[in-house]
């Protein structure tokens, strides 16, 4: 599910709150979080795997120099 899709739900369930039983609320707005989570968990992870790629392509920018200077 994409991110504004679950944004959407969020909209609907607090426009129908004050008509549904607060069990009903919990239940659903608890769905609608867990794969929130997930999603937000998941776009860390991403970060962090962007974070480490471009440490890796400066070290080897840095690599490539030096040995540009040696030639």
């Amino acid at each position: 599910m994409k991110l504004h899709e679950m944004s959407a739900q969020y909209e609907q369930l607090y426009q129908i709150a004050d008509s549904i039983e607060e069990k009903v609320f919990e239940d659903t707005l608890q769905a609608i979080e867990e794969p929130l989570r997930e999603k937000a968990i998941n776009i860390a992870k991403l970060i962090l795997t962007w974070d480490d790629d471009i440490s890796t392509l400066d070290n080897e920018i840095k690599r490539l120099k030096a040995l540009k200077k040696i030639n």
